[in-house]
């Protein structure tokens, strides 16, 4: 019939919390400057536990509230697209975790992440606070799914240096030499 088959939407997802610092009004001001065929092309999650976010969700967003790590690893290991939307942070350890999980990361430059994230290498990174730098970034992503794919092997890579067995053996090193 001539039709071209289709891909399946992206997949996004945020974990969020009511606090400032955690940047849910910087996502959802990206969102709405997004063009109405971007925000309708992908299918958008929030991962809480805030039960009381405080802010009205557009319609768009479904709500995912995960028991234990399990079932967030689960909704990570079904999502494309992780934005990490943190005015600051001081490791920055969901962007990781999702990295970890095959997702392509797009995260602000909150302090924290500085110690693994690389822009254009393992995800894209904006200005915190600057939600049309994120909004660009997304429509970068839903565009392009040979730019996740990399950014996604980039992030695994990433991620599996950061691990608790290395974690405990720089202690260990930092303690001996102390």
């Amino acid at each position: 019939d001539g039709r071209r088959p289709t891909s399946p939407p992206m997949r996004i997802s945020s974990l969020v919390r009511g606090h400032a610092l955690k940047g849910l009004e910087v996502l959802l001001a990206a969102f709405g400057s997004l063009p109405p065929e971007i925000r309708s092309s992908a299918s958008w999650s929030l991962i809480t536990n805030d039960r009381h976010l405080g802010r009205r969700i557009p319609p768009n967003f479904r709500i995912h509230r995960p028991q234990d790590d399990r079932q967030l690893s689960e909704i990570l290991k079904d999502t494309d697209i992780f934005l990490s939307t943190s005015l600051w942070e001081g490791f920055g350890l969901p962007a990781l975790e999702a990295m970890a999980c095959g997702c392509a990361v797009i995260t602000s430059r909150n302090g924290g992440c500085d110690e693994y994230a690389v822009d254009e290498v393992n995800c894209l990174t904006y200005q915190p606070d600057d939600h049309l730098a994120l909004a660009r970034q997304i429509k970068r992503l839903i565009g392009d799914r040979i730019l996740v794919s990399g950014l996604a092997a980039g992030g695994i890579r990433t991620a599996h240096r950061f691990t608790w067995e290395a974690s405990a053996e720089k202690i260990s090193t930092l303690l001996e030499d102390a």
